[in-house]
């Protein structure tokens, strides 16, 4: 199926018009309890993921984060990066 065929029944997105974390928040309102991350035993739904984004989000602009800041992550791969990726997206 061409593009074009496929786009007259669903609008074309590109990547650069879909926020990730729209996508994380997107799975959260459809599937909240849905497993998004397994680490070390701990199941986070995307419920709980989102909620962990959405008030990194606020505290990072509580600590005066701005769009173009640069973000420093010193720590080993956990949930808390995923986090901290998305909100700082978000």
């Amino acid at each position: 199926m061409s593009l074009a065929s496929r786009t007259k029944w669903t609008p074309f997105k590109t990547m650069a018009s879909i926020a990730l974390a729209d996508i994380v928040q997107a799975h959260a309102s459809c599937t909240p309890s849905k497993v998004a991350l397994h680490f070390e035993g701990e199941d986070i739904s995307y419920a709980q993921l989102w909620q962990r984004i959405e008030a990194a989000t606020a505290n990072l602009a509580e600590q005066g984060v701005r769009p173009g800041d640069r973000i420093a992550w010193l720590g080993f791969n956990a949930p808390a990066m995923v986090v901290l990726l998305f909100a700082l997206v978000n």
